[in-house]
């Protein structure tokens, strides 16, 4: 059975649960193995994972959030409305202040993608329970702080792919940015290893130290538009993907989750391309067609966060929940 087909399911059979705890890596080393061919290639080869998600793991895997908010609310055009709107406001900050839409973007991916590894590592009994705060902390700043670590002027460029769409520009102060994200993502991987420590359960941690030094290594070697698509692609949306299936089987009654999220991935990337003809700079290449996606994404992701929360929440899967 392939992983698509346990998607479509949405039961979580073992065989393919344990796929979700390795594709992720699995997927890491082959961006590790192909970044010396990928290197100094044409722009369009580097986009090749991101162009992946549009279709495959990535914008498909919240497509069932209308179904999911539905299920925990029991109530089904409030939460759709509620979520259009919430797309709708995150658009209006992009048209508003298009470098402050991005930095929230930022912030807002550190802290989903946090903690839904989190929650995936905890779940697995990968990571304790009482260090979910720097767990979250941690594996959300590898994939947004380290690219501007280490690549700040790919960093750069990206950001003003995304901005330059409304007539902006950049924030980023190369040099001192780079100090700035470099010194916080050593706190940052200090303070949970050296939390794991003081509780006396690195020992037990194996697992978990190996995914971040996977992550951090990707992070540092590989160009960011590879290592930012192979992780959402096929780390954050495949692990969320299969939480999904879960909830699908306990809440929904093994509800096939691929008929669900079909028709919303559809309409997403008719949103996207309208997206592209109502921006105020019309996008003439492909960078600049990059930075209408990641308007599109945050643009999503600023929802599908709540709704994840409210998982969270109902699940009691954080400390902070309950």
């Amino acid at each position: 059975m392939s992983y698509t087909t346990h998607i479509a399911s949405g039961v979580p059979d073992a065989a393919m649960s344990r796929q979700a705890d390795y594709l992720p890596v699995v997927a890491a080393l082959a961006g590790l193995a192909a970044s010396g061919a990928l290197a100094g290639g044409p722009i369009w080869t580097l986009l090749l994972p991101l162009a992946v998600s549009a279709v495959w793991f990535g914008l498909p895997h919240g497509g069932a959030d209308h179904i999911v908010a539905a299920a925990l609310r029991q109530r089904l055009w409030g939460p759709i409305a509620a979520y259009l709107a919430a797309i709708g406001l995150f658009l209006a900050v992009w048209w508003i202040k298009a470098p402050l839409a991005f930095w929230l973007f930022i912030a807002m991916t550190v802290f989903h993608w946090g903690t839904g590894d989190a929650h995936f590592a905890i779940s697995r009994g990968w990571v304790p329970r009482f260090a979910a705060p720097t767990s979250a902390l941690v594996r959300g700043a590898l994939p947004m702080l380290g690219p501007l670590a280490f690549f700040p002027g790919r960093f750069a460029e990206v950001e003003r792919a995304a901005t330059s769409l409304f007539g902006g520009s950049g924030v980023v102060a190369g040099p001192i940015a780079q100090m700035v994200a470099l010194g916080m993502l050593a706190m940052i991987i200090l303070a949970h290893v050296g939390h794991l420590y003081h509780r006396g359960a690195l020992r037990h941690s194996g697992r978990d130290v190996m995914e971040l030094a996977v992550l951090l290594v990707l992070f540092a070697v590989v160009d960011p538009l590879v290592s930012v698509g192979v992780y959402f692609t096929f780390w954050h949306s495949v692990r969320h993907l299969d939480r999904l299936g879960g909830f699908y089987e306990r809440r929904l009654n093994g509800r096939s989750l691929l008929r669900d999220v079909i028709p919303t991935t559809l309409i997403s990337l008719v949103g996207i391309a309208g997206l592209a003809i109502l921006v105020p700079q019309t996008p003439d290449s492909g960078f600049a067609l990059l930075g209408v996606y990641l308007v599109a994404i945050s643009a999503l992701t600023f929802p599908h966060m709540l709704v994840v929360h409210l998982m969270d929440r109902a699940e009691h899967a954080f400390p902070w929940n309950g």
